[in-house]
C-alpha cells in the first residue's frame, strides 16, 4: 500500500513538472506553427503600415522577411547547411544542424531577427554566402564610415551601422490614408555582422550585397587562431527610420534640403523621427514646406512640438491651416531648438544613399524660416527620415517624402 502511494506521488509529481515545462515553453516560443514553416509577427515603428512578419522555412535554412502586408517578400537562404529546422523545447531558436556548420534563427528583439551561422570547425573559405530572392525591386544602400566633415557637422553612425546596408523599396514611398503607409520607403536594415569565437573574442565581418548574393568575409587570421565553434551573426532589423543620427548645432540655424515630387492637393501634416541630447521644456521642433523656387508655401509652417526627449520618436505636427500644393517639386524642413537643456543638440536621422540629394542654408535664428531660402552647400548622398501627408485633389490623402532639415 505504501509503495502504491509513493509511486502515484512520483507519477503525479512528474506530470506536474512536465505540464509546467510546457507552460513555460509556450511563453518562450515566439512562433506560430505551420506545416512548412514557423512565423512571427514583428512590431512596426510606422503607423498604418500593415502587417510585417518573419517566416522561417522548415525544410532548409531560409528566412523570409515580409513587410507592408506581403508587398515586400525578401528571402534569404544559406545553402551550405543541408538540414531541416527544429525548435528545441524552452528555446526561441529555430536550429538547422549539419556536420560542419549549423544555422540558428531567432528574434533579437521586437523588430530584429538574428541569423547565426555556427562554424563547428575551420571552414575551407573565409567567405560566408547567402542567396537572396525577390530582391529586384529593392535598393541596398551601403553605409560607409562617416567622413570627418560629417562628424564635424554633428553626424553619429553607430559601430554596427558602419559597413551595413539600408534597404529601400525602389518604387514604394508615401502614404495614401486608408491604405498602406510606406513612409520614406525604407524596408529595413541589415547590420554589420560580428564574428565571435568560443573564448569570447570577436571581430567585425565585411558585409557585401551584390547580384542577389549577401556575403560576409571573415578575417582569415581570426579563423586561423579562433576557438571553435565560431558564430557569424548578421542581423536584419525591420525599421522605417534611418540609422545615422545628425545632431544640429545650437550656434546657428542649419537648413538641409532634399527634393521631393508633389501633386496637386492640400496639406495635412509633416512627420519626422527626432531626438535630442538635451532635456527640458525648451527642446522643440517645427516644420515647414518650400516650393521649387525655394519660397515658403503659404500656410506651410506646422505647429511647434514640445517636450522632445533623448528617445528617438516619430513626431507628427499638423498644419494650422491647410496649405495648397500644385504638381511641382517641394522641400520639407525641420528646425529644432534644444534650449531647455545642456548641449542643445536636436537629432534627425538619415541613411547614406546613391543619387539622393540635399543641401543646406546656414546662420538663421530659430523659428524664423528664411524666405526665400538659399543654397550654401550641396550634397548628393542622403535620405532623411521625414515625410508629409497631404490630400491629393480628387484622390485620397498622400505623403510626400522629402528632406529639408533646419536646426538651431
Amino acid at each position: 500500500m505504501n509503495l502504491k502511494k509513493t509511486t502515484t506521488g512520483i507519477i503525479l509529481g512528474t506530470t506536474a513538472i512536465v505540464g509546467a515545462t510546457f507552460g513555460i515553453d509556450s511563453k518562450i516560443n515566439p512562433y506560430e506553427n505551420f506545416s512548412d514553416r514557423v512565423e512571427m509577427i514583428t512590431t512596426s515603428d510606422l503607423p498604418n503600415s500593415g502587417e510585417q512578419k518573419v517566416e522561417i522555412m522548415k525544410d532548409k535554412p531560409q528566412v523570409r522577411f515580409k513587410k507592408w502586408n506581403g508587398e515586400v517578400n525578401l528571402g534569404l537562404t544559406y545553402n551550405d547547411v543541408k538540414a531541416t529546422g527544429n525548435r528545441p523545447l524552452l528555446s526561441n531558436k529555430m536550429e538547422f544542424k549539419d556536420v560542419k556548420q549549423e544555422v540558428a534563427v531567432y528574434p533579437l528583439n521586437a523588430t530584429s531577427t538574428e541569423i547565426e551561422v555556427i562554424l563547428l570547425e575551420k571552414p575551407v573559405s573565409n567567405i560566408i554566402k547567402f542567396t537572396l530572392d525577390n530582391y529586384q525591386n529593392l535598393d541596398f544602400f551601403y553605409q560607409p564610415a562617416l567622413t570627418q566633415k560629417e562628424i564635424d557637422e554633428g553626424a553619429n553612425r553607430p559601430e554596427n551601422v558602419v559597413g551595413s546596408y539600408a534597404v529601400f523599396a525602389k518604387e514604394k514611398a508615401n502614404h495614401i490614408v486608408g491604405q498602406t503607409n510606406y513612409g520614406t520607403g525604407k524596408v529595413g536594415h541589415i547590420y554589420r555582422p560580428k564574428i565571435i569565437d568560443s573564448a569570447g573574442t570577436s571581430v567585425w565581418g565585411d558585409l557585401h550585397i551584390e547580384n542577389g548574393i549577401l556575403s560576409v568575409t571573415i578575417p582569415q587570421n581570426f579563423l586561423d587562431t579562433g576557438i571553435y565553434p565560431v558564430i557569424v551573426d548578421p542581423t536584419f532589423g525591420y525599421t522605417s527610420e534611418a540609422a545615422t543620427q545628425h545632431l544640429g548645432l545650437t550656434s546657428s540655424g542649419i537648413l538641409m534640403f532634399t527634393e521631393a515630387t508633389g501633386a496637386a492637393g492640400t496639406g495635412t501634416s509633416i512627420s519626422a523621427w527626432l531626438a535630442t541630447d538635451a532635456t527640458g521644456s525648451g527642446t522643440k521642433a517645427t516644420y515647414n514646406i518650400y516650393d521649387a523656387s525655394l519660397n515658403q508655401v503659404t500656410n506651410g509652417k506646422t505647429a511647434e512640438s514640445a517636450g522632445l526627449t533623448t528617445t528617438k520618436s516619430l513626431i507628427t505636427l499638423n498644419f494650422s491651416s491647410a496649405p495648397t500644393f500644385t504638381a511641382q517639386t517641394y522641400h520639407l524642413s525641420i528646425w529644432g531648438s534644444a534650449a531647455g537643456g545642456p548641449g542643445g543638440n536636436l537629432g534627425v536621422y538619415y541613411d547614406t544613399s546613391a543619387g539622393k540629394g540635399y543641401w543646406r542654408d546656414t546662420d538663421n535664428t530659430y523659428n524664423t524660416f528664411p524666405n526665400p531660402a538659399a543654397k550654401d552647400t550641396a550634397y548628393t548622398d542622403r535620405i532623411y527620415s521625414i515625410y508629409a501627408t497631404y490630400q491629393q485633389a480628387s484622390t485620397p490623402t498622400t505623403d510626400i517624402q522629402s528632406d529639408l532639415i533646419i536646426f538651431e
